[in-house]
């Protein structure tokens, strides 16, 4: 990335309820905002490995309930706008302060926590430390505001979801798939490089969309990205239908996305789920049967959940 400084809007929460957090994400989506931290153990420039391992924990046990949200982006204009908007929606419930990081110190504390992450398939690593592994493909990702360096659990997830899924779907001519939700196009990525070729990924973040094009070249393939949610695409006369969707997104998202997934899907068709935690597994498998999907696998890591399911 060129950009010398990298800005911070820090959400800080209190009031601490399972609705308000529901409320306050519900918010940011209608933003556009949806590559964001939750809790301080993913504020990097300032927390080293042991204490984000603890934090981590600490927050898991806290049942989800977070403390701050933050929110990234090279373009300080935007990050002032998303706060005053925010503090004047939720005036006594978060307070936002903005701060800014030298992009390249961001980019040297992800040199002590971005290590190279392997599944059966694949193998994720940073531009610095490329690994050549035989019988897997390397996934280059650089670290960037968008989410998705195959760190986090539900990346993980999707990844072996992903790779079976397309193990079982091989002989499936042109396969056609759609990342909603893109982030660093490390799940479009993946895909490129076991065989599909048709493929478009779409994010609302613009950040999310400039990072899938960085990726992209440093993998040495080429895919669409588009700055847009699902709906707004299909207004647009897009028709395709899908033979498989990549959603790790927020539940509040998948719901509102699922009524689109089914008309641009056909039976036969999977949707590959996360950004999910093992307590909203209900409500979505319940969402998911109302539009005629049904429950092939499951996985599970540290608390986080995948659903891939397939269209009656």
């Amino acid at each position: 990335m060129s950009q010398e400084i990298t800005y911070k809007l820090c959400l800080r929460i209190f009031e601490k309820t399972n609705k308000f957090i529901f409320d306050l994400k519900d918010e940011l989506y209608n933003l556009g905002i949806h590559s964001y931290s939750e809790g301080s153990f993913d504020n990097l420039e300032s927390i080293d490995n042991e204490d984000c391992e603890k934090k981590r924990d600490e927050f898991l046990e806290a049942d989800y309930l977070c403390d701050e949200i933050l929110v990234h982006s090279y373009d300080k204009a935007t990050l002032v706008e998303y706060k005053k908007v925010l503090e004047e929606k939720f005036p006594f419930q978060i307070k936002g302060e903005i701060s800014e990081i030298k992009t390249t110190d961001w980019r040297d504390k992800w040199k002590d926590s971005f290590k190279p992450i392997e599944t059966e398939s694949y193998i994720v690593c940073p531009p610095w430390e490329q690994k050549i592994v035989e019988g897997k493909k390397t996934i280059i990702i650089e670290p960037a505001m968008a989410f998705g360096t195959g760190q986090h659990e539900t990346t993980q997830i999707c990844l072996e979801l992903l790779e079976k899924c397309l193990k079982e779907k091989e002989n499936v001519p042109k396969l056609s798939v759609m990342d909603l939700g893109t982030g660093s196009g490390i799940l479009t990525i993946a895909a490129c490089k076991s065989g599909v070729t048709e493929i478009e990924a779409l994010d609302i973040d613009e950040d999310s969309v400039k990072a899938c094009g960085v990726n992209a070249l440093l993998n040495g393939i080429h895919f669409n990205a588009y700055k847009s949610d699902l709906s707004s695409y299909l207004e647009k006369g897009k028709n395709k239908i899908y033979d498989v969707i990549l959603a790790n997104i927020l539940l509040p998202v998948l719901l509102k996305s699922l009524s689109d997934m089914a008309r641009v899907t056909k039976s036969g068709s999977e949707l590959i789920l996360s950004g999910l935690i093992l307590s909203q597994k209900e409500e979505m498998l319940e969402a998911c049967e109302l539009f005629g999907f049904v429950l092939i696998e499951e996985r599970v890591k540290a608390d986080w959940l995948g659903l891939r399911v397939v269209k009656k």
